[in-house]
Order: structure tokens, then C-alpha cells, then sequence
């Protein structure tokens, strides 16, 4: 039905009322339908904080999935939702947690998935890091998004980056 359509609404059709008057028995009008082509969103979360490429995360973290939608339909079924760890599918039998939540069609944030993995790789490549996570969400008119972030686990408590703050600083650190 996508693309311009037109809905005729007659109220006594094939005369079935007895009327002297049928000329204010119809209403007649056009209307436009949009193909939904906007993906949805992917926010990840580990052990509650945004993660960026390369970042250090603890051994076994916990994953919060959020997909949003621009789309009035819901998103219910699971399995359109895949996560991949270090190439495994999600949820195999080493996964500790797997819930998947259904927020309906009233709201913007469509699903959330929480995982806590078996124990990632540790493992230090700041380039590309130990630890692969992605994940590719389908919402219910076929648009996908693919999130990708390679994150590392360290044996080590150490501090990588110290920075002045503010920017540009007046006096001696």
C-alpha cells in the first residue's frame, strides 16, 4: 500500500436503508504511505558506561543492548537481534545471562538485550583490540544496523592516558 492511496467511505452501500437524501452517505479521501528506510539505533553499554574502540573492560562484563526505532511497530522476536562475541552467536552455552526485553510500539527505545558473557580474551591490541563485539539489529520493516566495537581485557591495573584538564592550563601541573 506504500505510495499515494485513496479510501472511499460510503455508509449506506447498495441502498440497504430506506433514505430520500444518499448524497451526505460518502466521504472520499487521499492519503500518502511512506516506506520506513531508516535502520535502527544500536546504543551499547558495558558494565553501565559507553564504550569506544579499544577500550579496557573488565573479564566477564555485563552488556546492555538498547535498539531504538523510528517505527510504530514493535520489536518482539528476538532472534532479530544477533550478537556476536569473538565470533560466537549469543546466547551459547557458556553465557551466564540472556534477557531479552520488549519495551512495545510506544516507545522510541523498541528492545533491550542484557548478556554477561563467558570470560573474554585477555589481551592488549589497541589498535584492533583482544575482544570482538557485534551486533546487528533488524527492526519489523527489514532495515539493518551493524554496531562493531573490539574492546581489550587487562591482567593489569595501570593508567594509559593522564590529560590536563582544563585545556589549556594556566599554571604548572
Amino acid at each position: 500500500f506504500h505510495g499515494e492511496n485513496k479510501i472511499d467511505l460510503i455508509s449506506n452501500y447498495n441502498d440497504l436503508t430506506n433514505e430520500i437524501y444518499n448524497f451526505n452517505n460518502s466521504a472520499s479521501t487521499n492519503f500518502k504511505i511512506k516506506v520506513d528506510t531508516i535502520p535502527p539505533e544500536i546504543e551499547l553499554l558495558v558494565d553501565g558506561k559507553h564504550v569506544a574502540e579499544g577500550d579496557y573492560v573488565t573479564e566477564q562484563p555485563t552488556l546492555e543492548i538498547n535498539i531504538s526505532d523510528n517505527s510504530p511497530l514493535a520489536i518482539t522476536d528476538s532472534s532479530k537481534i544477533n550478537v556476536f562475541i569473538n565470533g560466537v552467536h549469543q546466547p551459547d552455552p557458556t553465557t551466564v545471562k540472556y534477557k531479552f526485553t520488549s519495551y512495545g510500539r510506544d516507545n522510541s527505545l523498541k528492545a533491550k538485550i542484557e548478556i554477561i558473557p563467558p570470560k573474554l580474551f585477555y589481551g592488549d591490541n589497541s589498535s584492533l583490540g583482544a575482544n570482538t563485539i557485534r551486533i546487528v539489529a533488524e527492526d519489523p520493516n527489514g532495515n539493518i544496523t551493524t554496531l562493531l566495537v573490539r574492546v581489550n581485557v587487562s591482567l593489569n591495573l595501570f593508567v594509559k592516558d593522564a590529560l590536563n584538564y582544563p585545556n589549556p592550563v594556566y599554571d604548572v601541573t
